[in-house]
């Protein structure tokens, strides 16, 4: 292609665009691009993938703990009942106050499906006495004789007579009964004075439905299976396999199955690579249950977690090919500059200082005048606004994109914190109200309040360590775990030092978070609370006077297992209140650098006037933001408040 000239001797002749200039130069220079990029974009997606691979692995032995904790924590509350059933047998002289005794025990204790009180009795032979809900969940009672059922030769009797001792059944179909499969938990009884013989058993039934239901609930999105001591499967998710399957016969179907098995009979505890029927590869944690020598094993799919790796890997080749494109039409420009006529220049220059970067600017080869120099410094320009152009679109879409992940993960730790407001709506014994402001960097302050049963409410404010991201996959996973532990135990205490020692397992980034947790009894108002480090809430009375409680100072949540925490009890009046606060609140600077500080928190309360908990925290907000002008807030303000009204 010719490009037009002028026909006066001041015009500048053209020359033909050469093609074979411009194939040399894009065969030297594309493929050194296309290496380049292709380079980088393996380079980036080997480490997402490997992030992603080491997060499902840290997630997977995550739940198979928690779960686990919970199952023993049913288990031991399981033996715990036939011990105390076994002593009330032999205590007892009136065979009369049993019944109502069992009855109460399995009103108590919903997840026992049945109880059997089986002693030898002289005169009426060997008879077995059975308490099991039906399907309706009503107690039944029935007499087995042993004539007729032959229970003697049942493992839950066989085996704790032989032995003296208590045993865990295998699974098994109980045809006189439930008419269910379930596992039973044996005890022997002895005579006062002898116990070398023993008299018979008395007996807790746990149904295989239950702890199926309960694996499926506690391994959330993932696949969980139960293995007894002989590798028979007591609960799981894949509700085909009943009794009497085992892990064993899976194995010609998965063979990675037998060694799963063999090392969860072992009672190991680890995590392996396996492989699921539909042939997807999936990430299996196992951990043996110490109480039963069963053994817990929680699958999750590769897939699930590598999905999103996978379409961020596909956008990444996307935008790759895209930016291999601009750099070829860019090159082509360069091309057709190189070969340019000086003709163009002054058009190009004039378009150039109209704002259009994209105008070619001719570069004068042949010629070493005032007009070549000026060609040359034209298209330095030109490229040098360019480049800054696209460094600076570049830089502003990766800030949008850590803003927009910044947005998500503030969005969840909103989605996490309880609806106050809604949560305890129509009730006249509490009044409960929080308030959150986040920094403009994620942080990790959360706070609950929530009812255990209908007499006690359980309320916790806490403040993880890190910012950003990290401390908001934190905060959800504390969250989570201090609501099971409160739902499981019934002092502050006791939750706290079971939370730290699950979060103290594998923690591998030495992550802390600081918690305060109290339980408020709504009927006599005695409120029991504990304290991992955090600031000492705030006790407002009737006569509008505020003080600082007295908090134990014990260590923060999740740096070290042993540690053990101590729990306080107070007894609040109708109309006291307590104000719960993170340090975003006392740690708040003015411009001079000063701190808010607990004194003037406690000034902003004190004397004020007997107003609503919805209104007294926005008032407080007001003072912070009044003493911090226009600081930027460095940490999230976080407040809870409970006011006590009683029955």
């Amino acid at each position: 292609m010719n490009v037009p000239h002028r026909s006066d001797k001041n015009a500048c002749d053209t020359a033909p665009v050469g093609h074979g200039l411009t194939i040399h130069l894009i065969a030297l220079l594309l493929p050194i691009a296309l290496l380049v990029m292709a380079g980088q974009f393996a380079t980036n997606n080997y480490q997402n993938r490997s992030n992603a691979a080491e997060a499902a692995k840290i997630y997977t032995q995550a739940q198979v703990l928690l779960t686990a904790e919970r199952i023993e924590t049913i288990l031991r509350a399981t033996t715990v009942v036939v011990t105390s059933l076994r002593s009330f047998v032999i205590d007892e002289p009136d065979s009369r106050m049993l019944e109502p005794f069992v009855r109460d025990l399995l009103d108590q204790n919903k997840t026992i499906l049945g109880i059997a009180v089986a002693i030898q009795s002289s005169g009426r032979g060997n008879r077995a006495r059975y308490w099991y809900r039906n399907d309706n969940g009503l107690i039944v009672y029935r007499e087995m004789d042993d004539a007729e059922s032959a229970f003697h030769q049942a493992e839950w009797y066989a085996a704790p007579v032989a032995s003296g001792k208590s045993e865990w059944t295998e699974p098994y179909f109980d045809a006189y009964g439930a008419e269910t499969n379930m596992v039973t938990y044996s005890l022997p009884v002895f005579a006062r004075n002898n116990e070398n013989a023993a008299l018979g058993v008395v007996t807790a039934d746990l149904g295989l439905a239950s702890l199926q239901d309960m694996v499926d609930k506690l391994a959330g999105g993932g696949g969980g299976f139960l293995l007894s001591r002989k590798g028979v499967y007591l609960g799981r998710s894949q509700k085909a396999h009943i009794l009497p399957s085992t892990i064993f016969k899976d194995a010609a179907a998965i063979p990675s199955r037998r060694i799963l098995g063999e090392r969860m009979l072992r009672g190991e505890s680890g995590m392996i690579t396996s492989e699921a029927t539909n042939k997807s590869q999936t990430w299996t944690a196992f951990v043996p249950i110490r109480e039963t020598k069963w053994s817990l094993a929680v699958s999750y799919p590769m897939d699930t977690f590598l999905s999103g790796t996978d379409r961020q890997s596909a956008v990444l080749a996307l935008e790759a090919f895209a930016g291999f494109l601009l750099l070829a039409g860019a090159l082509m420009a360069v091309i057709w500059s190189v070969i340019h006529p000086l003709v163009v220049l002054t058009r190009a220059a004039q378009a150039v200082a109209g704002g259009d970067l994209a105008s070619p600017i001719p570069h004068m080869r042949t010629r070493r005048d005032e007009v070549a120099t000026l060609a040359r410094a034209f298209g330095g320009m030109q490229r040098a606004l360019r480049t800054y152009i696209e460094d600076l679109e570049r830089a502003t879409a990766a800030r949008e994109r850590i803003e927009s992940e910044l947005a998500i993960a503030k969005e969840i730790q909103f989605s996490l914190l309880p609806d106050t407001k809604a949560d305890f709506a129509g009730r006249t014994d509490i009044d409960v109200a929080a308030l959150m402001r986040p920094a403009r960097e994620v942080g990790g302050d959360f706070y609950d309040a929530f009812l255990v049963d209908e007499r006690r409410l359980c309320v916790v404010i806490a403040d993880v360590s890190d910012k950003g991201v990290p401390a908001a996959l934190y905060m959800s996973m504390t969250k989570t775990l201090l609501r099971a532990e409160a739902l499981a135990e019934s002092s502050a205490d006791a939750i706290l030092t079971r939370a730290n020692r699950i979060l103290a397992r594998d923690n591998r980034t030495c992550m802390f978070v600081t918690v305060f947790c109290a339980m408020l009894d709504l009927v006599t108002g005695e409120l029991c609370f504990a304290n991992a480090g955090h600031n000492p809430p705030l006790l407002g009375g009737t006569d509008l006077s505020w003080r600082f409680m007295d908090v134990p100072h014990d260590f923060v949540l999740g740096p070290m297992p042993d540690s053990t925490y101590e729990s306080r009890t107070i007894r609040l009046a109708p109309g006291d209140i307590i104000l719960l606060y993170t340090d975003g609140i006392t740690e708040a600077r003015n411009a001079a650098g000063d701190l808010f500080g607990d004194n003037r928190l406690l000034q902003t309360l004190q004397g004020g006037e007997s107003e609503a908990i919805a209104t007294l925290l926005p008032r407080i907000l007001t003072e912070i933001d009044v003493w911090a002008a226009n600081c930027p807030q460095s940490d999230d303000i976080t407040l809870l408040t409970v006011r006590y009204v009683g029955g």
